[in-house]
């Protein structure tokens, strides 16, 4: 385990993304939090894996 994934919880990622101006993301979980704080985001759509298109 790395020095920042350590450091990374849930909430200091979602206090990151609360300070974004825009969030561009492959993941569901990101994709919510800059919903739940209001934050523009863009989700890229990875043809494997439709979890960020069913919540788009």
């Amino acid at each position: 385990m790395t020095r920042w994934s350590r450091y990374l919880t849930p909430l200091r990622l979602k206090g990151l993304i609360a300070r974004s101006d825009h969030l561009l993301t492959q993941r569901k979980h990101n994709a919510v939090h800059a919903m739940g704080c209001g934050v523009p985001f863009t989700g890229i759509h990875p043809a494997a894996d439709d979890n960020l298109a069913r919540i788009l």
